[in-house]
């Protein structure tokens, strides 16, 4: 009996699906293998990027889709490594966050770097149809929380 097209779109999605999972369990074991855990490379890519005013750990947990409280435990956890500083406001209730010399030079060897390249090997046509598809997958799965 074959398959109904519903069942062949089904299989490719769930194909599809554990490919994604394969490239970032790739990335992940890249990334642990530098002793930094997935929302730890994240917050340095952030820092590495943001404007001074967008530097804080509130700007960070709402680009990171998380809790002030657990961005705080991310940040710290990179303070206490020595890549990431913190400069109290005047008011002392606002931190503007720094990436160190230690900090910058991790970035250099990020593990998204390796796969940055390959995407960028695909032809323009490719390259712009996955960036459209991935951000409708991300954006769907964030509003699934």
């Amino acid at each position: 009996m074959r398959a109904s097209a519903q069942q062949r779109r089904e299989q490719s999605a769930r194909a599809i699906a554990e490919l994604i999972e394969q490239l970032s369990r790739s990335l992940l074991n890249r990334s642990s293998a530098r002793r930094l855990n997935a929302a730890q490379w994240t917050a340095l890519r952030y820092l590495g990027s943001a404007n001074e005013s967008a530097r804080q750990i509130g700007a960070f947990a709402k680009f990171h889709f998380t809790t002030p409280s657990s961005a705080s435990q991310t940040i710290s956890s990179l303070v206490r490594k020595g890549m990431v500083s913190k400069t109290g406001a005047a008011d002392g209730r606002r931190w503007t966050l720094e990436l160190t010399s230690k900090g910058r030079r991790m970035l250099k060897d990020d593990p998204i770097i390796d796969l940055s390249k390959v995407i960028l090997s695909l032809p323009d046509a490719k390259l712009f149809i996955l960036a459209e598809t991935m951000q409708m997958l991300v954006q769907a799965m964030h509003q699934k929380r």
